[in-house]
């Protein structure tokens, strides 16, 4: 028995020592191929149990930084001596030097070979995830975000421009299409474009511009004929409408904390969410509205057109201007929205589109939760005068024939 206990426990240091070996091959590799793309850190160190891992501590590129990063590495890559990564954690992220908001990184790979780190390229095959916490959300009250894609490759330059590409992704589980990422981060000023091209019918593009200089960030981010679905989710905005938008966004963040935000929507042929505007306006409007656009009860309202401007200070989202056009009404009206509750306040006055009713103007607040709001029509003096008049010129008419 003795024999046999002593044999095991040379069997298992043996194995012991060789996954030792490979882990300090992996360790030598990864901190020579960091030194070379300008990566700084503090530490380095490994452990084997519960599973293979290499830590990095205090690690930084240019203004990047991150106070840990955690390599897992699969116990059967070491035995076939191509080690690879199919986990990292990194831990209090910040993306400016003195940050007041920072982020924890969780990423998960499919089939990512700890000896690419000898390329130039860093390629990325198969199903990849990645997951972001925000300590403290941009707005709102979301401060995870889920990105998804099948296939990547990352370009680091010490000096001049990286590129960055990933294809078949999700963004908060809608899908994004193709994101090509041109990047300089080694001057004191850093700059990025990106480019999202999802899968559309029309020809569609959203074009990400990033500057960053000291404290202070600005991001332009605009597109054409963008699927409002998935601009929505990109931005972090309820979804309560369909269709497609040229837009235009404009943010200004100091120490990565957003201090202003403008937003401009020009939508079409889309319909607003859990809102029937026409079912509301015929039960106060005296007009025949056609009853195929009635008969359905569909709790949606179709739109040609839909333009908004929007303002983001203090941690309210002014809605300054709204215009929408559909078959039979024309809107226009103002409001605000609360993102940390998705509360919306919004008044709006509705017309018909028929030049004989255009005069009377019916006005209704629109409250409660922006998915499926509550409605309070405004029946004022003014409209009942608007009423009378529109009744008294009918009757005219009448009179005259």
């Amino acid at each position: 028995m003795k024999k046999i206990a002593i044999s095991l426990l040379i069997v298992l240091f043996a194995i012991f020592a060789f996954f030792y070996v490979q882990l300090q091959q992996a360790k030598s590799l990864l901190t020579e191929q960091l030194t070379k793309r300008d990566i700084q850190l503090e530490t380095v160190s490994i452990s084997l149990f519960p599973q293979p891992v290499i830590s990095l501590e205090k690690v930084k590129y240019h203004a990047i930084s991150a106070q840990k990063i955690e390599g897992k590495l699969p116990f059967i890559s070491l035995v076939f001596g191509n080690p690879t990564i199919d986990e990292i954690q990194i831990q209090q992220a910040r993306f400016t030097e003195n940050a007041l908001n920072s982020a924890n990184i969780r990423m998960v790979f499919s089939d990512f070979a700890l000896k690419q780190f000898l390329k130039k390229d860093l390629t990325f095959n198969g199903s990849n995830h990645i997951w972001v916490n925000l300590e403290k959300p941009i707005y709102g009250n979301t401060a995870t975000f889920d990105f998804l894609f099948n296939k990547g490759n990352i370009a680091l330059r010490q000096e001049g421009e990286s590129l960055i590409q990933f294809d078949d992704v999700q963004f908060n589980q809608q899908k994004l299409g193709y994101i090509e990422i041109h990047a300089d981060l080694t001057k004191p000023q850093k700059l990025a474009i990106g480019y999202i091209r999802p899968t559309c019918t029309t020809n569609c593009l959203a074009i990400l511009k990033f500057s960053s200089y000291l404290q202070k960030s600005a991001v332009n981010f605009s597109g054409k004929n963008f699927p409002l679905t998935q601009l929505l989710a990109l931005l972090n905005f309820p979804q309560t409408m369909t269709g497609t938008s040229d837009f235009n966004v404009q943010l200004a963040f100091a120490n990565s904390e957003l201090a202003q935000g403008k937003f401009d929507f020009n939508a079409r042929d889309g319909e607003l969410l859990g809102l029937n505007l026409l079912d509301m306006a015929a039960q106060y409007l005296p007009i025949n509205y056609n009853s195929d656009l009635t008969a359905s009860r569909n709790m949606n309202t179709p739109y040609e057109r839909f333009e908004s401007s929007l303002s983001f200070e203090n941690h309210l989202l002014k809605v300054d201007k709204i215009n929408l056009k559909t078959t039979a009404l024309l809107a226009e009206g103002a409001g605000a929205i609360d993102l940390d509750n998705v509360q919306c306040d919004v008044n709006l006055t509705l017309r018909s589109t028929n030049e004989k009713y255009k005069k009377l103007a019916l006005p209704i607040r629109f409250f409660d939760s922006c998915y499926s709001p509550q409605y309070k029509v405004n029946i004022d003096q003014n409209f009942r005068h608007q009423l009378k008049e529109l009744i008294k010129e009918k009757l005219k008419l009448c009179h005259f024939i």
